[in-house]
């Protein structure tokens, strides 16, 4: 995991257990508190997911920069052999010619 991702991950789970130390420390009725605990939950889960897909979306968004690059890379390569190839046989040829 990425310093990125560890502090992103770090960030989450400070602010939900501040959260629920801060519902819990609160003066309220049992039931309240409950809802707030369950709200505060569920919209960290909902950050925690929006998050990993973000990251995820990222992820092959690279992957797919890294494969075009290598694609790019692999023709680049193909069509230098082709050059070579093609200008070792006129050398082959004139090489010929001139016996």
């Amino acid at each position: 995991m990425s310093n990125t991702s560890r502090t992103l991950v770090s960030l989450v789970a400070g602010a939900v257990a501040g959260a629920v130390a801060a519902l819990l420390l609160a003066p309220g009725a049992g039931e309240e508190t409950r809802r707030k605990i369950s709200d505060s939950a569920s919209k960290a889960r909902t950050n925690l997911n929006d998050t990993l897909q973000q990251g995820l979306d990222r992820i092959q968004s690279m992957g797919n920069n890294a494969r075009s690059e290598a694609e790019n890379g692999f023709d680049h390569l193909a069509n230098a052999a082709n050059m070579a190839k093609n200008d070792g046989k006129q050398q082959i040829k004139r090489g010929v010619d001139s016996i």
